[in-house]
């Protein structure tokens, strides 16, 4: 009797079922296999979602499709109803045909944000770059590679790991770095070039330098902007500057005004006698005594005396 179950697990009992073998998704199997093993409703949830969060990259579900898969599970009030959101009525209308809760609850054990978190990060920069480089291609490859491994049936941590390192390398070589120049107007390198790397997406702003003698004169290039899968470049432009001028000099000859003595005024009434050494001063008396002497030889002679 089991194995008539067995063969007969998602199949009708008109044509083409009656009289074929075809694939089944073997949704009463398994739902019998989880109420024997006590199984609680809300653990089949758990398993049904962890299960479509790994398989909705390699089947390129919608945020629309995955969100109405997540209802159906969650509305769930047994385990049959929260198996058949994910296996679907039969083998044709599942979303996952092979989804075995038993082998998916071993697979929860198996860290898998780092992958989301990689994956969406490829998905948004693949949807922003505008070349088709190797390096874009090897970056479609490793994404695709994780995809494919964690959609799969079963799978290892360290195949996890393996694939999500190699997807965050393939990332990491996608943003070019922006190389910054600072040269005179001949092209003559003034200063050793910088180069800035980040993020692909994450902003950038070249920093200018103060460069003795000479005055920034043009910026060729954008001084700002975002890390891209192209290479930048930006070149400051300076001029020699002009030096100083030289204050001028008068030639005029520098003449010194020389303050006279201040003349001192007698205002006490008494003669000021002459200081020793004054020859002007201590002459006179002897010049007037002698005109005096010869005045009066002079008139004896005329008398006769």
């Amino acid at each position: 009797m089991f194995l008539y179950a067995f063969d007969r697990d998602g199949k009708t009992y008109n044509e083409p079922d009656i009289n074929s073998v075809s694939p089944s998704n073997l949704l009463w199997t398994k739902t019998a296999i989880l109420e024997v093993n006590g199984y609680s409703v809300d653990t089949a949830k758990s398993l049904a979602n962890h299960h479509l969060q790994r398989i909705k990259y390699s089947r390129n579900l919608t945020n629309e499709k995955v969100a109405e898969v997540e209802s159906a599970i969650n509305k769930a009030t047994n385990l049959y109803e929260a198996n058949v959101a994910i296996l679907g009525a039969n083998f044709e209308t599942a979303l996952s045909p092979s989804y075995d809760p038993i082998l998916e609850q071993k697979l929860t054990s198996i860290y898998l944000t780092s992958a989301f978190s990689a994956i969406d990060e490829a998905d948004a920069i693949l949807s922003k770059v505008k070349t088709n480089a190797a390096d874009i291609e090897a970056l479609k490859n490793a994404k695709e590679a994780l995809e494919t491994l964690i959609g799969g049936k079963k799978y290892s941590e360290s195949e996890v790991n393996e694939a999500v390192e190699q997807l965050l390398n393939s990332i990491a070589a996608i943003p070019k770095p922006v190389t910054v120049s600072y040269q005179d107007v001949n092209g003559q390198k003034l200063a050793e070039d910088l180069q800035l790397t980040g993020k692909f997406g994450s902003s950038y702003e070249v920093p200018q330098k103060d460069i003795p003698n000479y005055t920034l004169q043009e910026t060729k290039g954008l001084s700002s902007g975002m890390f891209t899968e192209q290479e930048q470049g930006v070149i400051y432009v300076y001029a020699k500057s002009e030096p100083e001028p030289v204050p001028a000099v008068d030639d005029k000859p520098i003449v010194k005004e020389v303050k006279a003595a201040p003349v001192v005024t007698n205002t006490g009434g008494t003669a000021k006698l002459p200081q020793t050494g004054d020859r002007a001063s201590s002459d006179w008396p002897a010049v007037v005594g002698a005109l005096a002497i010869f005045a009066s030889i002079v008139v004896l002679r005329r008398k006769g005396i």
